[in-house]
C-alpha cells in the first residue's frame, strides 16, 4: 500500500481547519478568552473607579480576579477587601477592613457586549457596587 501523498494531507488538514466543527468552538474560544482578559484590565480599573466613588477617596481596593463562565451569563470577583486607613494618634499605620467578601457573582446578561456598550457596561458596574456595599457583606 503507497503512503498518501503530501499534498492530500495537507489539503485535509486545510478542510479540517474551516470545518464548522473547529471554527465555531475557536471563535467561542476567542470571544471567551477576549470577555475574560477585558474584564481583568480595563473592566477591573472602571469597577475599582466605582467603588472608590461609593466607599470614599480614603478607602483602599483590592480586588481579585474577575472571571465569567464558559455562558457568559455572569460575573464573578474571586476577592474583594476595601480597607479604610485608621487614623488615630496610637496608631497611624493600622487598617481597619469595612468590607472583606471572599467571592461574589452577579449574574449579567450578554457579558460578551460589555466591552462594545458603554450602558451595559455602567448598569453592571454599579449593579457590583451595589452588591458589594450591601449591609450583609460588611465585617464586624
Amino acid at each position: 500500500m503507497r503512503p498518501p501523498k503530501r499534498k492530500f494531507i495537507i489539503n485535509w488538514l486545510k478542510a479540517f481547519a474551516v470545518s464548522p466543527g473547529v471554527l465555531f468552538p475557536a471563535a467561542y474560544l476567542l470571544l471567551y478568552l477576549g470577555t475574560v482578559i477585558y474584564l481583568n484590565t480595563d473592566y477591573k480599573k472602571e469597577l475599582i473607579r466605582s467603588l472608590n466613588l461609593a466607599a470614599g477617596p480614603s478607602s483602599r481596593i483590592e480586588l481579585g480576579q474577575l472571571h465569567t463562565c464558559y455562558r457568559l451569563d455572569n460575573i464573578s470577583v474571586d476577592r474583594i477587601d476595601i480597607i479604610d486607613p485608621v487614623t488615630t494618634p496610637e496608631s497611624v499605620n493600622r487598617h481597619e477592613t469595612l468590607i472583606s467578601i471572599n467571592s461574589v457573582s452577579l449574574p449579567v446578561r450578554n457579558v460578551e457586549k460589555l466591552m462594545f456598550s458603554t450602558s451595559d457596561r455602567k448598569s453592571s458596574l454599579d449593579a457590583i457596587c451595589r452588591l458589594i456595599l450591601s449591609e450583609k457583606h460588611h465585617v464586624q
